[in-house]
């Protein structure tokens, strides 16, 4: 009669949410969105690393220059940026169109000619899609809100900056492995 005893590990969660680098991408944004009470077009760029061909955790900068009527009914000019950290999760990547969810969170400025500048921080939660066109080439259509946290500016006399958007995207990079 003996005793045998063997070690067997325990079962973590960082072992089953493995994370397995497989690519990286960056690329081009255009959203069309309001800020202020005037429609306008907003550039932003993108870079990342992607993470079992679905993660996508990377940064974005989004900036526009643009005029908007102010509270004496005069145009003002104004410059809005902001950046920060980037998520997003395409379930089905491999397929050739799949869904895409993303949030964006980082900090914001908006300067108006003539007033003080208000820094504020930014939450940009967004749903779409993306069409795998070549292996290193996808574009994307998303929609999403803008959310501008702590903002000073009186939204009376300026407008909101909060708002919804819609967005297109070219992405460039590439995913190794099995596709």
């Amino acid at each position: 009669m003996g005793f045998s005893a063997s070690a067997q590990g325990d079962e973590t969660v960082a072992e089953k949410l493995r994370l397995d680098f497989s690519g990286a991408w960056g690329g081009w944004n255009l959203q069309t969105t309001n800020i202020g009470d005037n429609g306008t077009a907003v550039n932003g760029g993108f870079g990342g690393i992607e993470f079992n061909k679905e993660l996508f955790i990377g940064w974005a900068a989004y900036s526009v220059s643009d005029n908007l009527i102010g509270p004496t009914d005069v145009p003002l000019d104004f410059k809005f940026s902001y950046n920060g950290p980037l998520v997003a999760y395409t379930p089905w990547a491999r397929s050739v169109v799949h869904p895409k969810v993303s949030m964006q969170l980082g900090f914001g400025k908006f300067d108006i000619e003539g007033f003080s500048r208000d820094r504020f921080l930014v939450l940009q939660p967004g749903i779409g899609g993306e069409v795998n066109v070549f292996r290193w080439f996808r574009i994307g259509a998303n929609a999403g809100y803008r959310f501008a946290l702590n903002s000073d500016f009186d939204t009376d006399s300026f407008g909101d900056t909060d708002g919804f958007f819609l967005e297109g995207t070219l992405k460039f990079g590439f995913s190794w492995g099995e596709f």
